[in-house]
């Protein structure tokens, strides 16, 4: 007699990563409420449903008044929220799986500390997760860790700027800096290629902190610092 078939997720194994905190005095939209607090009802607070938003947090006055999912805005008082880049475009090997468990490592300690964490996947695939997946500290560490177990890492041969490619630099320099704004934003890499390094470059200017950590060549170390990013490296 065999069991019911049952999926099983292993989420990146964690590692200790020296994070920089990001300035509470960031200038990226700031928490209406304090943690955990469940009074927000204004319209302003009410946003479109996001995935990775907690069940609880659903407004569903306002969705069925919008006829669709919404859910209250729920960030904390004086913390920015952060931006994690997640390599999916490097082949899958050893340099790549480390990459993801610095990924996860900080940020699981970011979401820990109370900050929103946006996940950005590097390799816009068609087929792959969606460009950016949002979460609440209110929310618990489980999303953010399934979220990061279903990476899907890059076939070999897997060309950075085919179809669909790269692009995550672009648009979140669209997104985050045509407000002027300053974005916490850190990233963990196994193969940064002269594509990737010219996504990070624009970047750099925005992010504060800038903090990468690279696990695969180090042919990119010295072009990242001289564009502002602080590099670890990690054995």
């Amino acid at each position: 007699r065999t069991a019911p078939p049952a999926e099983l997720l292993v989420a990146p194994n964690l590692v200790d990563v020296q994070v920089a905190m990001p300035d509470s005095e960031s200038d990226l939209p700031q928490a209406r409420t304090q943690a955990g607090a469940e009074r927000v009802t204004e319209p302003a607070a009410v946003r479109d449903y996001q995935s990775g938003d907690p069940r609880r947090l659903v407004h569903w006055k306002a969705t069925a008044r919008r006829d669709r999912l919404m859910v209250r805005e729920v960030v904390l008082r004086g913390l920015p929220q952060v931006w994690v880049l997640v390599d999916d475009a490097a082949p899958a090997g050893q340099a790549a799986e480390a990459a993801l468990s610095a990924a996860a490592s900080v940020a699981l300690r970011l979401l820990r500390a109370g900050h929103t964490v946006h996940l950005v996947p590097v390799a816009a695939r068609p087929a792959g997760p969606a460009p950016e997946v949002r979460f609440d500290p209110a929310g618990g560490s489980g999303p953010l860790l399934e979220a990061l177990a279903r990476v899907r890492l890059a076939p070999e041969g897997f060309q950075a700027g085919g179809a669909g490619g790269l692009g995550f630099g672009r648009r979140l320099l669209g997104e985050i800096g045509a407000r002027g704004a300053v974005a916490p934003i850190y990233g963990a890499f196994a193969q940064v290629t002269d594509q990737l390094a010219a996504e990070l470059g624009p970047l750099a200017a925005i992010a504060r902190p800038g903090q990468l950590w690279l696990t695969g060549p180090d042919a990119q170390d010295a072009a990242l610092r001289r564009q502002g990013w602080t590099v670890t490296r990690i054995p």
